[in-house]
């Protein structure tokens, strides 16, 4: 399904009659408002909502050349989806998981995996990663909405964002009233939670924002208890007509379930050995986060704002653990291996500012963004891998059932390295609406990343490397009706080989990835805004990866990937109390130039071995999401969700699979009176043993069984 010829003639297409077009006419925002009626606020793709993730213009989605999700704090409600995981691979367009809790959230889009492809921001700002991947935010609470941009989004950015973005925009503080809201929850396997929230203004000018959560279970397996509790608070000031500024402080600490999967027996699940965990009794694995921002905004006049945001971030992670389990046939144990203790510290503080300015152009409307960011992460890092007595000098064997766990006996972590990025970046984006029906969308980024690296434990390891990466994307649109929107765009964007606080010796000769994309689409808002959907196809390919060659066992950074399909959604209230909300992706990825090597342990001759035509590694090829509504009674509502995700490989070769699997959710929600709702929400409906991801070759990551959680929330 080659896209690129077909897309290149629509741009050009698009372009030639723009350059031509009338006078533009009144916003088509304005016309979108007066027409947006909905009766169920479920049935909804979020088209005629300004987004932040695909434009740093406030375009709606009708207004962007690109895929944009928007999934509302009230449906992440009512689906029952208590993290931000569950709440993205639940309801987003061909998101998938790509990491278990334990290491924080990572996901799967588009053919490309993990934090170096996808990229994770809160409220519009990004954490730059050592390890591991993103912890905060992780609980949906103090969320209001999700924003998801499909594709590369350097330009946007910056570096690490060729599968698409993931953008958490936290709660803000309301001006009209004061708002409190308290919510209570019990559940299976002894698991509480209670959340509170108060919101409003105290005096003309200034208002808050308080909210906090807490959530404590036992878990679905031996030790698998884990806690989390998280606070978000941010004050308002509206100094004059045209400047307000907001302080915003939020805290989270997890401690999630130390489970690091469930062993293979001879390949094979053995379904008995699901509610098993043969972690140490003294496992820990904790994350601690704080996000600290200062962000003013200053509108003179109707044409011109100014935005500056200062930002102080703080993660404090720290893992201890028995980590890898394997059948040993002969003696009919598990062979623990890896004790494994990890601490990470990272403080990241920049500061970010932009101004928008609309005009009019050659005879159009015209709006222009011009910004700059800067900041500077630092990052240390500590193991005890390759101490004498270390994690690969510990082990033990235990009965697969009915075992004591023993305790973590290796020795503690010390430090291996310490690592600095620093960034300075310039961006621009310009949108120009030719006419009432067309526009076109350009953008144009500019990094400067800066990286240094102390070994501490090898100083061989030491390294300094610099990146100048430059990212674009131009984009048209055509309106032929004000509620429909057929667009194309072409943009590049910039990937690095691995996190560049990670960045070694090793590595440091290496530039970063690079990637371009075609898409092309067409979007509509119908029957007066009772229902929305999206068609989108895209070509992405990936150059610069690192290959492994087998004559000098060095890395050579020739490789390619690529990946095209289709995304699909729709969301529609359907009369009679129902709604729907469904989407579905199909796509094509795989390594077009990428090999490994084989060695012959008997001869002990080396050979390549080439991947190409192979998928890559955690990347599903189908998945989709169909949710139901109905509101059978006054005042009752019935919900079933079902999410699918495709057969995924991990390994290179493809030998290795993961299993598709289907999961069903339900719910049933009562409110007796309007500020009170009462819910029954029934997670993996029909307890499906199914593995979400792997930890090594032997050993998945299996979902949780059905769980049943009672949810009390009240408005006062």
């Amino acid at each position: 399904m080659p896209l690129s010829g077909r897309s290149t003639c629509l741009l050009v297409m698009l372009s030639a009659v723009g350059a031509h077009a009338d006078e533009a006419l009144k916003p088509q925002d304005t016309v979108l408002k007066k027409i947006v009626v909905r009766e169920s606020d479920e049935a909804e793709l979020g088209l005629t909502k300004a987004t932040t993730a695909g434009s740093r213009l406030e375009l709606t989605g009708l207004q962007t050349p690109a895929s944009v999700d928007v999934i509302s704090s009230e449906i992440i409600r009512k689906r029952g989806q208590n993290s931000v995981a569950q709440a993205v691979t639940q309801n987003g367009v061909g998101f998938t998981m790509n990491s278990p809790a334990i290491f924080g959230s990572g996901f799967a889009a588009r053919g490309f995996t993990g934090n170096n492809s996808i990229m994770q921001l809160y409220d519009g700002t990004r954490l730059y990663l050592g390890t591991g991947n993103v912890t905060y935010p992780f609980d949906t609470w103090t969320v209001d909405r999700i924003e998801i941009l499909h594709g590369p989004a350097s330009v946007l950015y910056g570096e690490g964002a060729i599968g698409g973005v993931v953008n958490v925009i936290s709660k803000k503080p309301a001006t009209d009233a004061i708002h409190n809201e308290i919510q209570v929850s019990a559940g299976s396997y002894d698991t509480y939670g209670l959340a509170l929230d108060s919101t409003g203004p105290l005096s003309d000018t200034v208002s808050y924002r308080i909210s906090g959560s807490g959530r404590k279970s036992e878990g679905w397996v031996d030790l698998g208890e884990s806690s989390s509790k998280t606070f978000a608070g941010s004050l308002r000031w509206q100094a004059t007509s045209d400047l307000a500024v907001t302080l915003s402080s939020d805290y989270g600490d997890q401690r999630p379930m130390a489970y690091f999967g469930t062993p293979l027996i001879n390949g094979h699940l053995d379904k008995s050995l699901r509610d098993e965990n043969y972690n140490v009794n003294n496992h820990r694995i904790q994350f601690k986060d704080s996000w600290n921002q200062l962000k003013a905004e200053w509108t003179p006049n109707e044409n011109l704002e100014f935005r500056n945001t200062l930002y102080q971030l703080h993660s404090s992670r720290q893992w201890r653990n028995a980590e890898v389990y394997d059948w040993n046939q002969t003696a009919g144990l598990i062979d623990r291996s890896e004790y494994i203790q990890i601490k990470q510290s990272q403080n990241q503080i920049g500061d970010r500012m932009d101004a928008t300015l609309k005009s009019r152009l050659a005879g159009a409307d015209n709006t222009l963004t011009v910004g700059f960011d800067f900041n500077r992460a630092d990052f240390g890092y500590s193991n005890n891998f390759f101490s004498p007595g270390g994690a690969f000098d510990v082990g033990s064997s235990v009965t697969p059932k009915d075992f004591a766990h023993g305790y973590f006996t290796a020795l503690p972590a010390d430090k291996v390295y310490d690592s600095t990025v620093k960034q300075r970046s310039m961006f621009v984006e310009d949108r120009i609406a030719w006419s009432e029906q067309w526009s076109t969308v350009a953008g144009l980024r500019y990094d400067h990343i800066e990286v240094e690296r102390d070994g501490r434990r090898d100083p061989t390891d030491s390294m300094e490397r610099t990146f100048d990466p430059i990212s674009w994307r131009i984009g048209a649109v055509y309106n032929p009706i004000p509620t429909l929107a057929i667009y194309a765009q072409y943009a590049t964007a910039a990937d690095p080989v691995g996190p560049l606080l990670q960045t070694d010796a090793s590595k440091e000769q290496f530039d970063l990835s690079t990637g371009k994309q075609w898409e092309m689409g067409v979007k509509q808002s119908f029957a007066e805004g009772r229902g929305e959907w999206t068609v989108s196809v895209f070509d992405i390919v990936k150059r610069k990866l690192l290959v492994m060659n087998p004559s000098t066992f060095r890395y050579d950074q020739i490789g390619q990937q690529s990946s095209r399909g289709i995304e699909l959604a729709l969301a529609m209230d359907l009369g009679a109390g129902w709604s729907i909300d469904a989407n579905a992706t199909w796509l094509r990825a795989k390594y077009d130039d990428f090999s490994g090597v084989d060695i012959n342990w008997d001869t002990f001759e080396i050979s390549k071995v080439s991947y190409n035509g192979k998928v890559p590694i955690l990347a599903p090829e189908r998945s989709g999401n169909l949710w139901l509504s109905w509101n059978f009674l006054p005042r009752w509502n019935a919900r079933l969700g079902t999410q699918y995700v495709g057969k995924s490989h991990y390994d290179y070769a493809n030998t290795q699979v993961i299993d598709a699997y289907t999961v069903v959710h339900a719910s049933l929600e009562w409110q007796p009176v309007d500020s009170t709702t009462l819910s029954l929400q029934v997670h993996n409906l029909f307890d499906r043993v199914y593995a979400e991801t792997w930890h090594s070759e032997n050993q998945w990551f299996l979902g949780q069984p059905r769980t049943v959680e009672v949810v009390a929330r009240m408005k006062f």
